[in-house]
């Protein structure tokens, strides 16, 4: 114990190092990211053409290269010899700073057009509204992004051992190197490396939940025998936000859908609801299910029951409420689903636009603060297709955060703040509904749109 205590000094000293580079790196190539992903979206073209070439250079290039070129070959050109901190500094600025270009635009792109246009007419200039409406919704979004690219870059700092920084892995080099006690010094160094990590990590799922992030699922993994259906998904939706899932068939939109209340359990990652973790131990499921609204293609009423009695079900026994308060609560949102004449009827008796406005209706009566759509539509004729959507127009206008399965393209785009395309369990891409549909620049994505539009 008393060697392993004699060597943490050295290696402490090599940890702060390890952390001050990744910060300058985070915090500096955060800056060149903003400026390059601003380059990139503007409309002209030479600047455009400036921030491509550059994540083309640096991300085409490997880091050691970098790292070695600006240590050895400046030096050479300049006639200036440059410290080696302050060398790899430079090389890990430079090179993270074409990555966080591609995060930064990402966040950006995620935004509605909308919302931007919506800051011209209050009076404010282009950037202003940029600076104050697009860039603070952005960046809860990009959280996610920044702590994955904050790990990256963190362990990419053992390369700057080439060149003699005293970062972590070149302090353990030092020790390891006198004594020859290799592997539990690597071990040490390994246990150091992975405390950061985690403190950074913990940081960053503090922020998602100070950001409004009403729903924040990361490295969601789900089997079904041998077949894996959801693969290291990270997905985000913000209070109040629509988004559209989309994508072919079998790429798993529902089963994700359905891992977010658990009626499919995940087999890996994390699932927090309104700063909740629901894959906790003892987490009490049926109490969020209450707070979370689920409409299913099949609608899924309760035959045995009148339409007023399914929408009060609920109400009267998880919610308490006199059945006298729930009957006038029932008759409300049957209104609201143009339905206030079919209180009586029995399911059977309805045509299946009327018994998914029903579903819509009883799952509302919960006062949700999360509604998850399931191909609503998918089962239904096509004149029963525009009753239901409408009513989903009226809870997007009203503020309803909603996650929606579908494959009605036009109302994903008219009614969603972000399309999420998926395919072979993954979330391949994801923009706001402008950017999706007219500046698709994915070949997965752009072969899909090729088949449907």
């Amino acid at each position: 114990m008393s060697t392993i205590l004699s060597y943490m000094p050295l290696l402490l000293e090599g940890a702060v190092y390890t952390i001050v580079i990744t910060a300058i790196a985070m915090l500096l190539g955060s800056l060149i990211g903003i400026a390059l992903a601003l380059m990139q979206i503007s409309s002209v073209a030479i600047l455009q053409f400036i921030a491509k070439s550059y994540n083309s250079l640096f991300r085409g290039l490997p880091l050691l290269i970098q790292i070695l070129y600006i240590y050895f070959g400046l030096p050479l050109l300049t006639g200036v010899r440059i410290p080696a901190l302050f060398a790899g500094t430079i090389a890990m600025t430079l090179y993270t700073g074409a990555f966080m270009a591609s995060i930064f635009r990402a966040g950006i792109e995620s935004i509605d057009k909308g919302q931007l246009e919506a800051g011209r007419t209050i009076g404010f200039t282009h950037w202003q509204a940029m600076r104050l409406i697009v860039f603070p919704q952005a960046f809860w979004r990009m959280i996610p992004a920044f702590a994955n690219q904050f790990s990256i870059t963190l362990k990419d700092t053992s390369l700057l051992s080439v060149i003699g920084v005293a970062e972590l892995t070149m302090s353990g080099q030092s020790i390891y190197a006198a004594n020859f006690d290799t592997v539990r010094v690597l071990t040490l160094v390994g246990i150091i490396y992975f405390i950061i990590f985690f403190a950074a990590e913990r940081f960053s799922f503090y922020l998602e939940k100070k950001g409004v992030q009403m729903i924040a699922v990361k490295g969601l993994e789900k089997y079904f025998g041998d077949n894996h259906v959801l693969k290291a998904v990270d997905f985000t939706v913000s209070e109040k936000e629509v988004i559209s899932l989309i994508g072919p068939s079998g790429s798993g939109k529902s089963t994700l859908l359905r891992c977010l209340n658990r009626l499919e359990e995940p087999d890996g990652g994390t699932v927090f609801i309104d700063g909740d973790d629901i894959l906790a131990k003892g987490f009490d499921i049926n109490r969020l299910r209450q707070r979370m609204g689920m409409v299913f293609q099949h609608f899924n009423l309760f035959p045995h029951m009148s339409v007023i009695e399914n929408i009060m079900l609920g109400p009267v026994r998880l919610k308490k409420l006199s059945p006298n308060t729930a009957y006038s609560q029932a008759q409300s949102l049957l209104a609201k689903v143009g339905l206030a004449d079919k209180a009586k009827a029995m399911p059977a008796n309805l045509s299946g636009g009327q018994k998914q406005r029903v579903a819509i209706a009883r799952a509302l009566a919960m006062q949700p603060e999360v509604m998850l759509f399931d191909e609503p539509t998918s089962a239904l004729d096509p004149e029963m297709v525009r009753e239901v959507l409408a009513v989903m127009r009226d809870l997007a206008g009203e503020g309803m955060t909603m996650v929606i399965v579908t494959h009605e393209m036009k109302f994903a785009r008219e009614v969603s703040d972000r399309i999420v395309f998926m395919a072979d369990g993954r979330i391949i891409d994801e923009k706001a509904p402008d950017a999706f549909f007219n500046q698709a620049d994915n070949p997965r994505v752009v072969e899909f749109l090729s088949k449907i539009l």
